[in-house]
């Protein structure tokens, strides 16, 4: 069994004989002595692991503590790719968190031993990875960066692995790094991040179940971008979206080639709800950008006018949601976001089976599984989850830490 498997059963682990590529890269990948005086990143990683799974077993939630002990495993995962030598014995990793991230992406979309956890383990390690430096620019920590995070990740288990990550070294600045991570954690009080679920300064002015979905989701997205500052901003932003609506609703699809998307928005959404699906699907590869224009394209107009709409099509990154996020509140539309929860070997089978100019290279769909980043309350009003055999759940605060898949049915979330 491998570091992963036995991070993943609570074992201790030995990087020293890892035959796994990324993890057998940390082995000779050198640390300035200064910050990192017990040796290769590799060493780093056991200590910081065995610190992690110290923290773990103080967790009651099993799920939570196989997150943290993996965070604490692949948080430096990504240094190899970055590590420049800067001078003798001095070294940098510059970016190596945000490389860290889409490595875990593709392990967790590709190792037999994660691929059973329940979906939140692995968007909790994904961000774990992503955020463990923000000690060391915590004075910079935007409000909506930490309160997106509380909803991917408890904000707790990012506090253990600060520490952890502090504590797993041999450093000259062995003090100023527990400043660091005390200090991470007061900003992450400060804006009120420090709880998992924060709506912040929203949760001042109503409660999330007693507020139109619609405009909770709305007043969030304007909270999380830095307009609203105080009480009162965020108590008028809600209650002029309450105001303002069209009737219409956009579903948005997230997921790899070939898992079924532009299937199930035809016999599965299309028929539940009566609404129109916008696809670029039949489009040769050089004209899927315009193919993609043109589908936005025709959004206003259909919101306008109060239909449902589901636009098909992979939406991974944060940057291709935002235009859907910000049509949704120009128009006052509900926004409702389903993921496809489909290995990577499926999605490589099926464009094997598609015709050449429809098929999509097997690079480039590892290359998007690896760049997958979950999206959070401020894009979507419902979120959910259909397994390859068509199964649905609505994936929450309490669903995506449950063992195996919760049950589900079809169609109840994609109606506007």
């Amino acid at each position: 069994m491998d570091a992963i498997g036995r991070a993943v059963e609570g074992a201790p682990v030995d990087l020293s004989a890892e035959s796994r590529p990324e993890l057998a890269a940390l082995r000779d990948c050198p640390q300035t002595a200064a910050f990192h005086a017990e040796g290769d990143v590799a060493t780093h990683s056991r200590w910081v692991y065995d610190l992690a799974a110290e923290h773990a077993e103080r967790l009651t939630d099993p799920n939570q503590a196989v997150a943290l002990r993996l965070a604490g495993l692949l948080h430096d995962v990504g240094k190899p790719l970055t590590t420049r030598e800067n001078g003798p014995g001095r070294w940098s990793a510059h970016g190596h968190d945000l490389e860290g991230a889409k490595l875990v992406a593709s392990l967790f979309a590709t190792h037999p031993a994660v691929l059973k956890l329940p979906l939140g383990v692995h968007h909790s390690v994904h961000a774990l990875v992503r955020a463990h430096m923000w000690t060391y620019a915590a004075e910079r920590i935007s409000p909506g960066a930490a309160l997106r995070m509380t909803h991917v990740t408890d904000p707790a288990l990012l506090m253990a692995l600060w520490d952890s990550d502090s504590r797993g070294r041999i450093a000259d600045d062995v003090t100023e790094l527990a400043e660091r991570v005390e200090f991470a954690g007061l900003v992450l009080r400060d804006l009120d991040a420090a709880r998992p679920g924060s709506f912040g300064l929203l949760d001042q002015v109503a409660e999330r179940g007693t507020a139109d979905p619609r405009a909770w989701r709305e007043t969030f997205r304007a909270l999380v971008e830095g307009s609203l500052t105080d009480v009162g901003a965020v108590s008028a932003r809600l209650a002029a979206a309450e105001r303002h609506s069209t009737g219409g609703s956009i579903t948005y699809t997230i997921g790899l080639p070939g898992v079924g998307k532009s299937t199930w928005a035809r016999e599965v959404w299309a028929p539940a709800t009566g609404g129109v699906v916008l696809s670029g699907e039949g489009a040769r590869r050089r004209d899927r950008r315009a193919a993609a224009a043109a589908v936005v394209r025709q959004i206003p107009t259909l919101l306008a006018a109060g239909r449902d709409i589901c636009v098909d099509a992979t939406h991974l990154l944060r940057e291709t949601r935002d235009v859907l996020v910000t049509y949704a509140g120009r128009y006052g539309a509900a926004l409702h976001a389903v993921s496809f929860n489909a290995p990577l070997e499926m999605s490589l089978r099926r464009q094997t089976t598609r015709p050449g100019a429809d098929a999509v290279p097997a690079a480039a769909v590892t290359a998007m599984a690896a760049r997958l980043r979950w999206p959070t309350p401020d894009e979507y009003q419902t979120l959910t989850v259909v397994e390859p055999n068509r199964v649905s759940w609505a994936y929450d605060e309490r669903t995506r830490w449950s063992a195996g898949r919760p049950g589900g049915t079809e169609g109840v979330r994609w109606s506007a």
